[in-house]
């Protein structure tokens, strides 16, 4: 009767020991999985600014281009390529305030942003999980005071890490 209480004993203190082993590989699967999704989200909100920030810049880019060949059109005459000028100058300025905006918020602590000024007010981006109410002020105060843009044509969208 002894030995099987002895090797009840060990089958016991063999289940103990595998839920142990068993609890430690699971914990450490599901953090390592974790962690990869963290960095992943991470790095999807990264490429997603990023590829905002590509396509305005090419946008931009592709309008005063269009300008310009348009200046160099013997068909225009003194007073369309006086407005097509004017329109270069105007992208050149939101193009300013733009990275002015950018990088007083990048200050605030925000790790990626883009701003994208056109005729209806402001695009804001930035890499966050989401916003308080105090961030979001301080964003619109940036705006505000840097811009003629009223709050009720900024937009502001978080991006999650």
């Amino acid at each position: 009767m002894q030995d099987w209480i002895i090797i009840a004993i060990a089958v016991v203190i063999s289940l103990v020991v595998a839920s142990v082993v068993t609890h430690s590989v699971t914990v450490s699967k599901l953090t390592k999985d974790a962690e990869s999704k963290i960095g992943s989200a991470e790095s999807r909100a990264r490429e997603i600014i990023d590829d905002a920030l590509k396509t305005a810049e090419a946008a931009k880019k592709e309008a005063i281009e269009t300008i310009e060949e348009l200046l160099d059109s013997d068909k225009l005459n003194d007073k369309d390529k006086q407005s097509a000028l004017a329109q270069i100058e105007k992208i050149g300025k939101n193009i300013e305030k733009e990275v002015e905006i950018e990088s007083l918020i990048k200050a605030k602590g925000f790790e990626k942003c883009l701003a994208i000024i056109n005729d209806k007010g402001v695009n804001i981006v930035v890499k966050a999980e989401g916003l308080s109410t105090a961030q979001t002020v301080q964003i619109q105060d940036i705006i505000t005071q840097n811009t003629d843009i009223s709050l009720n044509n900024i937009k502001i969208i978080p991006v999650a890490k």
